[in-house]
């Protein structure tokens, strides 16, 4: 099973987390140079290693991945945007089955870690990272200096390459209007706050050069526990006091249960408030396994993949519907 379809800590507040570490290697030019020689000895090198890292990893050039499979993974942040964007003859992804495991190859940096897991899961993402990047250490000679750490062509990848994030699910303190405090008081903390569409947030650590792996992943644990025990908090002040919420909820869930058609512009803040009924009790035949169904084959290209389809030749509003009525029927 995917990890992003996997029950998991605190999920009610946190969707998920991840770890990321940036690499490259030593004598080769960075990727920014468009070395397509180099580029295509760092392709090699990888292809070649990537059967002595375990984790069931397997190599695939990026460029025989069709565009719905890439938007896909792009939709699942599996991918970054960067990645998705930067022109290389010699791009690659190793990943494996679940999808929790996934380098980049050749994108701006040439070689980038990411580890999943659903819920309050830092300490294990950070864990499995670490021990990823040592198998990795030992097979290539990564660019390093003593005085900076790990090289980079982004300044801010430089020092450990290490960042760690957490996507959350904030109706409570976006409702309420307290999002802005605490966006404040992470911004303070050397903590970035991104929000997206149906009360999602990101938060990232950006301190990478002088400190540790260990400070960077302490750094954002006790922002996450606060902010987890904050949401749930206005949630349930909602509820209580809050005569239309319930209602917008029991609404939003009749829309998606029986809707023939859910538009692209919509879907995001009517699964926000279906997500925040099923966590508060409210929605009991949605549970959490189903909830991250809704949430991962709401979004376009991950429903054509699934539906194994060109999305070209989906009407894609009708299939949301339809998809979202089997998932909550099963």
């Amino acid at each position: 099973m995917s990890w992003y379809l996997k029950n998991g800590k605190d999920s009610d507040v946190i969707l998920y987390s991840k770890s990321r570490l940036t690499r490259n290697l030593s004598k080769v030019k960075f990727n920014t140079a468009n070395d397509l020689k180099d580029q295509k000895k760092v392709y090699e090198i990888l292809k070649k290693i990537t059967p002595k890292l375990g984790y069931s990893l397997k190599f695939i050039d990026y460029n025989t991945i069709d565009e719905v499979t890439k938007k896909s993974l792009l939709e699942k942040n599996i991918i970054t945007k960067e990645f998705y964007n930067f022109k290389s003859n010699y791009k690659a992804l190793i990943i494996n089955d679940e999808e929790n495991i996934a380098i980049q190859v050749n994108g701006q940096d040439q070689i980038v870690l990411q580890v999943f897991q659903s819920g309050k899961s830092i300490e294990e993402t950070t864990k499995l990272i670490i021990e990823l990047d040592k198998k990795l250490e030992k097979l290539v000679n990564y660019a390093f200096n003593e005085k900076y750490g790990y090289l980079s062509p982004n300044l801010m990848n430089i020092g450990t390459g290490l960042k760690e994030t957490v996507k959350l699910h904030l109706p409570g303190l976006n409702i309420t209007n307290n999002i802005r405090k605490v966006r404040n008081t992470v911004n303070n903390l050397g903590i970035t706050m991104n929000e997206e569409e149906g009360d999602i947030f990101e938060i990232s650590t950006t301190q990478i050069i002088g400190t540790t792996e260990e400070n960077i992943k302490e750094s954002i644990k006790p922002i996450i526990d606060n902010i987890i025990e904050n949401e749930r908090k206005l949630r349930k002040y909602l509820i209580k006091n809050t005569e239309d919420i319930e209602d917008e909820i029991l609404r939003d869930y009749g829309i998606i249960s029986y809707s023939n058609k859910i538009k692209d512009e919509e879907y995001q803040n009517l699964i926000s408030m279906v997500k925040m009924g099923v966590d508060l009790g409210i929605l009991e035949k949605i549970d959490d396994t189903k909830m991250k169904k809704i949430l991962n084959y709401s979004n376009p290209y991950t429903l054509a993949k699934y539906l194994g389809q060109d999305i070209t030749n989906l009407d894609i509003e009708k299939e949301r519907a339809k998809i979202l009525k089997e998932i909550i029927n099963k």
